[in-house]
């Protein structure tokens, strides 16, 4: 008994020392490196930020990437520090995208993830979080450790983006970043506790793991960019595949402990609300906080859900008071370059501007631009497609690569927003391999196909509450891309009467929606559903046409369950509602018009012209036909544009205002003038016509457009098609680099 004293007491002075060993090394290998770093932190200059960049494969070739995360300065950073050279000059946009090391709560490390002495930094944090028992501190403390794994892995991959062993060390860094954020909801009862006895540090840090959600995902975006520009493409898909893993993992995580600790839809709207006008940046910066907020609400419950829309609907507010309040000559401009610069996810922005186009208070210069931020949109979704398809030649790196994009629209069940963003992006965008053309068919029929199930009887009782929520979000935006998605699901639906007669009730509801909205608020309601498309003005012109045929389709408002028409209780006077149509298809032919007018670069004309490329011929030949009625020859309009834009790309700036042959201005200053007298002018190149006009002798169809009365209705459109070509400050693009396969 004694020997077993005796060896029991040496035990624990030999835990004893063990214990103040380790504490030693800890002092010294933990708290004095951190203390170094903060010692450098303190030497640098407020006026040179530490910044952290992706940068080439050649350390001799430095890129001009935007900030990833940097120290903050206390002077203002100049236009080269927020911009990158191949973008628009946004300020705006740069400064919604930048994060700093405090905005994460972190510190400039010197120890990163691929050192030996890392291991020890998060010995340290593991051992503090132990030891810290309140559990608001140590979900606190979490988030901290779990920003500082995020910030050291992104200046790693920024220093050494083509050394493996580095980017192994940025991978654990990113699992460990992961792991942090999924512990947070182990504490989400105690949480709850603490909460109910009036702890309201509880909801502070609800505001901040939201505000900080919003940030990590800005930082993940700048990220990606780079990597997909530098990273080689060996090393980029499975890099691609780590973060896209960690995004979708924090967004889950953190959707996960704002709703397991808060219950309440008005409550969690307020924390939403909070997190997002915490957030640093410019009048803009709403547009990028619902992007991150999309994210997050792909994964929460459906009372959250609700929470989401209310604090979206406040977003728009303030976005739209923020409008009010810039100078009217300005704003509309900004709102362009703020897109144009503007980085992220091109399919969650098309779904913001899509719902922002809706929204009730918004400056009518905001209004008439949201069409062209929804073009830009599209095109830089589609230079980052076929950017990612050029970098991964393999098939099997391609395929999940692109998968990636059309993420944010193939998740979770049916969601009619999503499904509008696909309708969108397909009208919009085509491609020039035709397999990527595929891909993006294939990913509408899917989501199409997801929405089936929405068509289904109860037994005895009428429609589903899944076809009655479906039915009334579809008639809440009776637009040109509500009735082509019906249109798709009658397509699919063909050899199932029963899923036919539930869509005729949706198309009906539909259409008496297109009659009521327009009668209440008619100026409203066609600014709203106006576009550029020409494929929305063969929406018009068929529903004209089956007006025509069948206008008490359009006057009758069908019951939730089994459809029973009502009777009109005045006799029906088709003229006043055909008015309607015809002030919608003058409008869309107005806004067709106005924007070839306004294309000032060849990437803007081909977007163009491959909205009508992407029709068929006959309707095609139909919009053509009403284009050409209604704004004074559109074909010849289209034909001098082209042969324009050809001319205008076709010769190359010249240098010291000198042509390259002798003496010529440069087409860059002295941009040649288009001709709208009927006959383009000649030159070398003869463009092939989109679609040869009809000839003369051939009568045209009918639009029926003098049925309308008043004069103003059958005024053709009257638009300036020199789209400020004429001034001389117009410049070719920058050329695009060529990406390293």
């Amino acid at each position: 008994m004694l020997f077993q004293t005796k060896g029991s007491a040496a035990i624990l002075r030999s835990a004893a020392i063990l214990a103040g060993v380790i504490l030693l090394a800890a002092v010294f290998l933990i708290i004095k490196p951190a203390l170094a770093q903060s010692e450098v932190a303190a030497e640098v200059p407020a006026d040179a930020p530490a910044t952290v960049s992706l940068s080439n494969e050649s350390a001799a070739e430095i890129s001009s990437e935007p900030v990833l995360i940097s120290e903050p300065t206390e002077s203002a950073p100049t236009a080269e520090e927020l911009v990158a050279e191949e973008q628009p000059v946004s300020a705006e946009a740069q400064m919604d995208s930048k994060v700093t090391l405090q905005d994460l709560g972190a510190s400039n490390a010197k120890i990163l993830p691929n050192s030996f002495f890392y291991g020890f930094k998060r010995f340290g944090r593991a051992f503090s979080e132990a030891f810290t028992f309140n559990p608001v501190k140590k979900a606190e403390l979490k988030l901290e450790h779990a920003n500082q794994e995020l910030a050291d892995a992104t200046k790693l991959i920024a220093q050494q983006p083509t050394d493996s062993k580095a980017l192994e060390a940025v991978a654990g860094s990113l699992e460990k970043f992961q792991n942090k954020i999924a512990d947070l909801k182990n504490l989400t009862q105690d949480l709850q506790k603490e909460q109910a006895g009036g702890d309201k540090n509880v909801g502070k840090f609800i505001t901040n793991v939201l505000d900080q959600q919003i940030k990590q995902q800005k930082v993940f975006e700048l990220i990606q960019g780079g990597m997909i520009k530098n990273m080689p493409a060996r090393f980029a898909e499975e890099m691609l595949g780590r973060i896209n893993d960690a995004r979708q993992a924090t967004a889950e995580n953190t959707a996960g402990v704002v709703t397991d600790v808060v219950k309440d839809a008005d409550s969690l709207a307020g924390y939403f609300d909070a997190a997002m006008q915490n957030q640093p940046g410019s009048e803009f910066k709403e547009i990028k906080n619902l992007e991150a907020l999309k994210r997050v609400e792909q994964f929460v419950p459906e009372f959250a859900k609700d929470a989401i829309r209310q604090a979206q609907d406040n977003a728009f507010k303030r976005f739209g008071a923020r409008m009010e309040k810039m100078p009217a000559g300005e704003r509309a401009q900004k709102f362009e370059d703020y897109v144009g610069g503007m980085n992220g996810d091109g399919l969650r922005q098309m779904e913001i501007f899509d719902q922002l186009e809706n929204a009730p208070e918004l400056p009518p210069e905001i209004m008439d631009k949201m069409e062209t931020a929804k073009d830009i949109t599209a095109r830089k979704f589609q230079n980052q497609v076929e950017q990612t398809s050029q970098k991964f030649d393999d098939n099997a790196q391609a395929r999940p690569a692109l998968g990636r994009y059309f993420s944010s629209v193939d998740l979770g069940e049916p969601d009619v927003d999503k499904l509008r963003v696909m309708e969108e992006i397909r009208k919009r965008v085509k491609f020039d391999d035709a397999n990527l053309n595929q891909e993006m068919d294939n990913q509408r029929s899917k989501m199409i196909d997801n929405f089936q199930g929405q068509f289904n009887q109860t037994d005895g009782q009428g429609v589903s509450e899944e076809f009655t929520r479906f039915s009334e979000q579809m008639a809440q935006r009776p637009d040109p891309t509500t009735f082509q998605l019906m249109n798709a699901f009658e397509d699919k639906m063909k050899a199932d009467p029963k899923k036919l007669e539930m869509l005729g009730k949706m198309r009906q509801e539909v259409k008496a929606q297109f009659v009521e909205q327009a009668q209440k608020e008619p100026d409203k309601f066609f600014s709203r559903i106006t576009t550029n498309n020409p494929e929305d003005l063969a929406v018009f012109n068929d529903l004209k046409e089956e007006f025509k045929n069948n206008p008490e389709q359009f006057l009758v408002q069908p019951p939730k369950d089994n459809f029973q028409p009502m009777q009109p209780s005045q006799p029906f006077q088709p003229m006043p509602m055909n008015e309607f149509f015809d002030q919608a298809i003058q409008k869309q032919t107005e806004a067709i018009t106005g924007q070839l007018g306004e294309i000032k670069k060849p990437e803007e004309f081909e977007q163009f012209n491959k909205k009508f490329e992407g029709m068929g011929q006959e309707m095609k030949s139909g919009v053509m036909n009403t284009l050409n009625q209604q704004s004074q020859n559109f074909q010849q309009k289209f034909n001098s544009k082209q042969e324009f834009i050809q001319d205008f790309k076709m010769k190359p700036p010249e240098v010291g205002g000198q042509g390259m042959s002798g003496g010529q201005a440069s087409n860059v200053m002295n941009p040649p003038k288009e001709n709208f007298q009927g006959q383009p002018q000649q030159n070398s190149f003869a463009p092939k016509p989109m679609m040869q006009p009809q000839p003369m002798n051939e009568p045209k169809p009918e639009i029926q457009v003098n049925q309308i009365k008043e004069p103003m209705m059958v005024q053709p459109v009257n638009n300036n098609m020199n789209g400020g070509f004429e001034k001389p400050q117009i410049s070719l693009p920058e050329p695009q680099p060529m990406m390293n396969n």
